[in-house]
């Protein structure tokens, strides 16, 4: 019963509709969707994203293979942003990140994960 092929076309899979066939034909396949893993820092900030996106558009400017995203966060008594800082290299991740970090002042960082 493995005679079913599986067709792709771009990025659009069909499979079995048995759940067994499906399982078996994804096992065969599965490597096939595999990929680098992602690196995530999260900075939480006590700050308005006007106060810091001067600084944060440098670093996006300088650490072009890390992609940076800045959420505000309403009713929250401990921070008022989210931003998070994410690559395929977890050593640019990181340099951009402590780069960022440096030119923050240390009372408007509540944590960072």
């Amino acid at each position: 019963m493995d005679g079913f092929p599986v067709i792709s076309f771009r990025n659009i899979f069909v499979f079995p509709g048995i759940p067994e066939l499906l399982r078996r034909k994804f096992s065969a396949i599965k490597e096939r969707f595999r990929s680098a893993s992602f690196y995530l820092k999260r900075i939480f900030l006590n700050a308005e994203e006007s106060d810091i996106a001067a600084a944060l558009n440098k670093i996006v400017a300088g650490h072009s293979d890390v992609v940076f995203g800045s959420y505000p966060i309403l009713n929250n008594p401990d921070y008022k942003i989210i931003i998070t800082a994410e690559s395929k290299s977890e050593v640019a991740m990181l340099t951009a990140v402590s780069a960022f970090m440096s030119t923050m002042p240390k009372d408007i960082v509540f944590n960072i994960e």
